[in-house]
């Protein structure tokens, strides 16, 4: 059993070290964090500044508090696992097939490939963010269970969010054409996880709706528990919320891959 165990685990570690070897495809998208970001967060700056300057006035943000919201919640962007895209493309281009002929697990081998250039960005958007905070001193109130607890919000924040990209890549069994579904559910995603705006900032009804909803988990509650504006209390009531919505997205979405694989096997692919 730990022979097999070893076996499999090596497996997905040569995935993941091969992805660190072709890290280089994604040099665009590296350079495109490094040029941008800085450049998007000085923009919001001056925006929120003039905001600011003309009258706006809120209980839980000034204008140094803000931009902190931002640049953590952009960082936090970047590293979201958005692979609907892949695994649709795998489902569509037969590459499934691969994974269902060999004794490895579809879903592991796919984080496995996502997670290289996921690091990278971890590391390069750290770096960009000490260069900002160098610039501009940002507004973080951060405690050692503080920093525990964001972590382990942040991680089943992003389980849930790979759940939502499984079952949205699974429309693939159904359908070729998903790009405009799929962007249109990042945009929404992104607009109720509070990535363009905190949620506290929004009209009553979507606010609700927003804190209702897991999605505020990979950006919007993060942002706020370093900003030092969630309670011990407040932490741990999200992640037992957290605990909660997985088992629903685990069942919701093995029916789904279920009923698309019998589609997809009576296709012969």
């Amino acid at each position: 059993m730990r022979g097999t165990v070893f076996k499999m685990t090596n497996k997905y570690l040569r995935i993941y070290l091969l992805g660190l070897k072709n890290i280089q495809a994604y040099l665009g998208e590296f350079l495109a964090m490094v040029l941008f970001f800085p450049l998007e967060m000085l923009a919001l700056f001056y925006v929120w500044k003039t905001v600011f300057e003309a009258g706006f006035l809120t209980s839980q943000f000034d204008l140094a508090s803000l931009i902190t919201y931002y640049v953590i919640s952009q960082l936090l962007g970047y590293l979201r696992p958005q692979i609907s895209g892949e695994i649709s493309n795998d489902i569509v281009h037969g590459h499934l097939s691969r994974y269902l002929v060999r004794p490895i697990m579809y879903f592991y081998a796919l984080v496995s490939r996502v997670l290289p250039y996921k690091t990278f960005f971890l590391v390069l958007g750290l770096i960009v963010v000490f260069t900002i905070n160098m610039m501009f001193p940002l507004s973080l109130v951060i405690t050692p269970l503080s920093l525990l607890l964001f972590i382990v919000v942040l991680m089943l924040g992003f389980v849930i969010d790979f759940l939502f990209a499984a079952l949205l890549g699974a429309i693939g069994f159904w359908t070729e054409k998903i790009e405009g579904i799929q962007r249109i559910f990042y945009m929404i995603r992104s607009f109720l996880s509070g990535a363009w705006i905190p949620l506290t900032l929004l009209p009553g009804v979507i606010t609700s709706i927003s804190l209702v909803l897991p999605f505020q988990y990979v950006s919007f509650f993060p942002a706020m528990i370093l900003l030092g504006n969630v309670s011990t209390s407040a932490m741990i009531d999200a992640i037992l919320i957290e605990l909660a919505w997985i088992p629903v997205l685990l069942v919701v979405t093995s029916y789904v891959w279920k009923k698309g694989l019998k589609r997809y096997s009576g296709y012969g692919a």
